[in-house]
Parts: structure tokens; C-alpha cells; sequence
């Protein structure tokens, strides 16, 4: 857990582009709402 509110998790900074890539991805594809449970899944 952070100690502060300022320290963001490594593993979480690197899944950030990630999440931009999918995102974009979607938006692409008109997407215009999607759950965070199918965003997770679709970057396994």
C-alpha cells in the first residue's frame, strides 16, 4: 500500500499505457461505455 497519496504503485503505472492502448482501441471502435471487469479481461 502507498504511504502516501503522492507514490502511485509501479505495476500500476505501467498498466496505464496499456489501458490507453484498449481504450483507444474501443473508442475506435465506437465504443461508448465499457465496465472496468470487461476492460480487465480484455488485456489478459
Amino acid at each position: 500500500m502507498p504511504k502516501s497519496r503522492s507514490e502511485i504503485p509501479v505495476a500500476t503505472v505501467s498498466r496505464l499505457a496499456l489501458y490507453l492502448r484498449e481504450l483507444q482501441q474501443l473508442q475506435r471502435g465506437a465504443t461508448v461505455h465499457v465496465r472496468s471487469q470487461s476492460l480487465a479481461e480484455r488485456l489478459v
